[in-house]
């Protein structure tokens, strides 16, 4: 009875080697890469599967199924990559892969195709459509406004506030209008006008008027006094 049992208990082992998927025999020889190409690092990862499931996250908290790729367990190449194409091309080797035993057959079991299958769609993430924003952050400089320089006859404060260059009077010129040039007449704002400077008169001149002004008033009286002496 015990011989019987015991052939009974091995018969059984070697139906259980067949029956078990490849994917359980079979040891992964890669590893996920620590982040990718956009340089978001490796959140959630499963070596045990074929393929080995490797997901980037774009923030914390993410659900693993928006951004992963997908590598074989036994080559390493990239299978599958929903990344927006940031994945990269292979996984990372983790070491030297040990030979993945070959399931004995007898001449009474053989496996059938449906117990021998590896996980599939059901233990990866389903693909989502926010594919798009989040892996590629953009940066958009902030434009400046520049002020547009004003023509002759604006207000300005400096030379730098009109397209000549000069600022005279408070307001753009057209040159320099050094004085006594003036930029800033009513009705000729921008036109430097050369106006005329009041004569001044010199010590000599003033006491050659004053002189002038005597005699013109010394002559009359003379002619007076003359005239009622005869």
């Amino acid at each position: 009875m015990r011989s019987r049992g015991t052939s009974v208990f091995w018969a059984g082992v070697g139906l259980l080697c067949l029956l078990l998927p490849g994917s359980v025999l079979a040891q992964s020889c890669f590893q996920c890469p620590s982040e990718d190409l956009a340089g978001f690092p490796l959140g959630t990862s499963d070596t045990s599967t074929d393929p080995i499931f490797c997901s980037y996250p774009a923030f914390s908290g993410e659900n693993p199924g928006d951004f992963y790729c997908t590598y074989s367990a036994g080559t390493g190449s990239l299978v599958t990559d929903n990344d927006a194409g940031f994945c990269p091309g292979t996984a990372v080797e983790s070491g030297p892969c040990a030979p993945t035993p070959s399931p004995t057959t007898t001449g009474t079991q053989n496996p059938t195709p449906t117990a021998t299958s590896s996980p599939t769609a059901a233990s990866s993430p389903t693909a989502t459509s926010t594919a798009i924003a989040t892996a590629t952050p953009t940066f958009t400089p902030t434009p400046t406004s520049t002020q547009t320089p004003a023509p002759p006859g604006d207000p300005c404060q400096t030379g730098n506030d009109c397209n000549s260059g000069f600022c005279v009077d408070g307001v753009c010129c057209i040159s320099a209008c050094p004085p006594p040039g003036q930029c800033a007449l009513p009705g000729h704002e921008g036109s430097c006008i050369q106006t005329q400077p009041t004569p001044t008169l010199t010590p000599r001149g003033l006491a050659l008027l004053v002189g002038a002004l005597a005699l013109v008033g010394i002559v009359p009286l003379m002619r007076r006094r003359h005239s009622s002496r005869s």
